[in-house]
């Protein structure tokens, strides 16, 4: 579970090379947010992918999925959590 305050626009970083085999970079990531987050920016470098993240109600929690394509052509999934909350950062 990773946790931010509504109020601020926070990165999470997805690091893949536990997924990934040797050798192999990520070339792309797309996300899918669940409606009252917002993508601001995304970024992928290497075996990491980072997305700037806003938005969001305090007391839910929401599905993050991140869907990478590796430099083998091969697709990498990964899904976490965000909880919001007020005097959370």
């Amino acid at each position: 579970m990773k946790y931010k305050a509504p109020t601020i626009s926070k990165d999470y970083t997805i690091e893949w090379s536990g997924d990934l085999p040797t050798g192999v970079t990520v070339s792309a990531c797309v996300w899918t947010l669940e409606d009252g987050l917002t993508e601001d920016s995304s970024t992928v470098s290497g075996t990491e992918s980072t997305i700037d993240i806003s938005g969001g109600v305090s007391g839910r929690t929401y599905e993050v999925e991140a869907s990478a394509t590796g430099s083998d052509s091969e697709t990498y999934e990964q899904v976490f959590y965000i909880r919001c909350g007020l005097n959370i950062n």
